[in-house]
């Protein structure tokens, strides 16, 4: 029994190490960050310099992009 659980952690630590799945693990948790944001006041996201708006587009992108990164992108652009 002892090996299968090892077996079994060994190959889920291999899955989420490599990959697609690792990267959709690292943007999930970017957008539950990201979503967090939401939680501050408009006048707190303004001394970040950051618009509700923008954090809400960056809170649903799909989960092949990572929020924080394309949030950070538009905050550069504007």
């Amino acid at each position: 029994m002892d090996d299968y659980v090892m077996q079994q952690a060994r190959f889920a630590g291999d899955v989420f190490s490599n990959g697609i799945l690792a990267r959709i693990h690292a943007n999930w948790q970017a957008r539950r960050a990201t979503a967090k944001l939401l939680n501050l006041s408009d006048c707190s996201l303004s001394d970040i310099g950051m618009k509700r708006a923008d954090v809400a587009w960056a809170a649903h992108q799909p989960l092949n992009v990572n929020a924080t990164t394309v949030l950070a992108e538009r905050m550069r652009r504007a």
